[in-house]
C-alpha cells in the first residue's frame, strides 16, 4: 500500500491543525489561574455540546411522528431532572413515546 505524498501532507496539516487550539490552553493556563466564575462558566461546555448535538435531530427521532419524538424527550427530560439515571430516562421515553407510535 503506498500513500500519495499529498494526502500525506494533507492528514498532518489537519493534525497540526486540530492539536494546536486544544494543546494551547494546557500549554499556556493552570488551573488555579482560571477565575472561579469562568471556571463554573466552563463546567457547562460538555452540557452545551450534547445539547447542540441532540436537539437538531430529536424531532426527527421517529420518522413521520414529531409528537412521539417530544413526549419521549420530555419524558426523558423530566425523569432526568429528579432522578439522574440514563437508564431509567431511556425506559421512560420509550414507555411514554410507545402509545403514540403504536396508534398512530
Amino acid at each position: 500500500m503506498t500513500v500519495r505524498p499529498e494526502i500525506l501532507l494533507l492528514v498532518i496539516g489537519m493534525v497540526v491543525v486540530t492539536y494546536i487550539p486544544r494543546m494551547l490552553p494546557f500549554a499556556f493556563l493552570r488551573a488555579d489561574k482560571i477565575p472561579e466564575r469562568w471556571r463554573g462558566l466552563l463546567g457547562h461546555i460538555p452540557h452545551a455540546a450534547l445539547g447542540a448535538l441532540l436537539v437538531p435531530g430529536f424531532l426527527d427521532g421517529v420518522a413521520g411522528n414529531p409528537v412521539a419524538s417530544i413526549v419521549g424527550i420530555l419524558a426523558a427530560g423530566i425523569v432526568l431532572w429528579f432522578k439522574p439515571n440514563i437508564l431509567l430516562a431511556m425506559v421512560a421515553a420509550v414507555l411514554v413515546a410507545w402509545p403514540f407510535l403504536a396508534f398512530k
